[in-house]
């Protein structure tokens, strides 16, 4: 049997802090030639996949960070800590 098509998709969900998340998600396909290893394939479209939601995560975890900073530096502001 020849497989002519490996598609994967791989997901990430983050806590956000304050009851909420985000959710980051790429699919990625491959047509195969009849000579090629699928089992390659599907490890390389994996890599790249999570590579993919990895770069756009960055960001969003950026943003994560100053938010808990400033929730941080209120809530000492407002005990006097």
């Amino acid at each position: 049997m020849h497989i002519k098509t490996i598609a994967v998709t791989y997901g990430r969900k983050w806590n956000m802090g304050d009851y909420e998340s985000a959710h980051l998600e790429t699919a990625v396909w491959a047509d195969l030639d009849e000579d090629e290893d699928a089992e390659v394939v599907m490890n390389e479209l994996w890599t790249f996949a999570k590579a993919a939601v990895k770069e756009e995560s960055l960001p969003l975890l950026q943003h994560r960070e100053r938010l808990n900073g400033e929730g941080l530096a209120a809530s000492k502001h407002i005990t006097g800590g």
